[in-house]
């Protein structure tokens, strides 16, 4: 069973910025993992990426790094980014408890 790795925007930006190297997480994570977002963070990156300044830059680069890295974007319904992640970890934990 993968363990499910949600991703903020924060942690996102941070890749894009070289200060987290993908490759890394293999070694932080001693698992089989599946990297999971929110469509909030999708849309919060994209948001950035329109600016015209080096987050935007970022914010760019890191919705490209969630296509190489074949991250999976969760439809959750909420008011911010936050409260996505959160009512998604919510749901699914809900679904593990109805399987066990």
């Amino acid at each position: 069973m993968k363990v499910k790795v949600v991703v903020d925007t924060n942690f996102l930006l941070t890749m894009a910025q070289g200060v987290i190297a993908p490759s890394s997480l293999n070694d932080a994570i001693n698992a089989s993992y599946e990297l999971v977002t929110t469509d909030a963070v999708v849309k919060e990156l994209e948001t950035m990426s329109k600016r015209e300044d080096l987050l935007a830059r970022e914010a760019g680069f890191a919705l490209k790094l969630l296509e190489r890295l074949g991250v999976q974007v969760l439809r959750v319904k909420a008011g911010s980014a936050d409260e996505s992640i959160l009512l998604s970890r919510a749901r699914s934990r809900s679904l593990e408890s109805r399987y066990q």
